[in-house]
C-alpha cells in the first residue's frame, strides 16, 4: 500500500473514532452527571473542555477552513433558500398541531427567550455539521480532496441518526431531531452555513415548545434525566 494510501486509511479510521468520542462525551453528559451530579455541574465542563479540545485539533490537523466549515458568511443566501420550505412545511404543521390542542400563544411557555435558543442551536449545528457530518463524511469517503463535501445520502443519514440518539429517550424530541437533522445535513452538504442552519434550529426550537401539547412533550430532558419528568 501506497504512503498515501496509508495516510488516507489513517484519516477515515480517525474520523470515525472521533465521532464515537465526541458522542461519548455528550452521552456521559446526558446519562451521567446532569442527572447524577446536579450539584456538581462544573463536572460537566471536563468531557466538554475535552471534546472541544479534539475538535479544534481535528480541524487543524486536517486543514480544516473556517469557510469550509460554514463558519463564515457564504453560502447563507443559499443556505435560507434551501431551508425556506422544509421549515415553511414544518412551521406550518407545528402551527396547526398548536391550533388543534389549543395550546398556541395561551402558555407561559412563549416567554422562553429566543436568544438563548438561537445560541444553543449554533452551538449544535456546529457539532453537527461542523464536525460530526464532516467526519462521517470523511470516514465514508463523501470529502473530495479539496475538504469540500460530496452529496452523500448515507452521511445524511448517519448525521440525522447522531443527532436523535444524543435526544433519547425523548421520544418525541428523539422523532422531531431526526427529521429536522436530515432537512440541516442535507443543506449543509449543499449550502455549507452554521448561522443559517442554526437560527432555524433556535426558531424551530421556540416553535416546537409553543406548539406541541402536554401529553406529546413532557419536557425538554434528554438522557436519565428525562425519566426524572421534567416539566417546562
Amino acid at each position: 500500500m501506497k504512503p498515501g494510501a496509508d495516510q488516507d486509511s489513517l484519516r477515515h479510521l480517525s474520523s470515525g473514532l472521533e465521532v464515537v468520542s465526541v458522542l461519548t462525551s455528550v452521552l456521559v453528559i446526558t446519562w451521567g452527571l446532569a442527572a447524577l451530579a446536579p450539584r456538581l455541574r462544573w463536572l460537566m465542563a471536563v468531557p466538554l473542555l475535552l471534546s472541544a479540545g479534539l475538535m479544534i485539533h481535528s480541524h487543524w490537523w486536517r486543514g480544516e477552513s473556517v469557510e469550509q466549515l460554514g463558519l463564515t458568511g457564504r453560502h447563507f443566501r443559499a443556505a435560507c433558500r434551501r431551508l425556506a420550505l422544509p421549515m415553511s412545511l414544518g412551521v406550518l404543521a407545528l402551527v396547526w398541531v398548536g391550533m388543534k390542542s389549543d395550546m398556541l400563544l395561551t402558555t407561559e411557555r412563549l416567554y422562553r427567550p429566543l436568544l438563548p435558543l438561537i445560541a444553543s442551536g449554533l452551538a449544535q449545528q456546529y457539532l453537527l455539521q461542523s464536525f460530526i457530518h464532516r467526519r462521517i463524511s470523511q470516514t465514508i469517503g463523501a470529502i473530495d480532496e479539496n475538504g469540500h463535501l460530496r452529496q452523500s445520502a448515507a452521511a445524511v443519514v448517519l448525521t440525522a441518526s447522531c443527532f436523535a440518539l444524543i435526544h433519547l429517550p425523548n421520544l418525541t424530541l428523539t422523532i422531531l431531531t431526526f427529521g429536522a437533522g436530515l432537512v440541516w445535513s442535507w443543506v449543509y452538504q449543499r449550502s455549507p452555513n452554521i448561522l443559517a442552519i442554526g437560527i432555524s434550529h433556535g426558531l424551530m426550537s421556540l416553535l416546537v415548545i409553543n406548539t406541541l401539547p402536554p401529553w406529546m412533550l413532557d419536557s425538554l430532558s434528554v438522557g436519565y434525566k428525562h425519566f426524572l419528568y421534567q416539566k417546562f
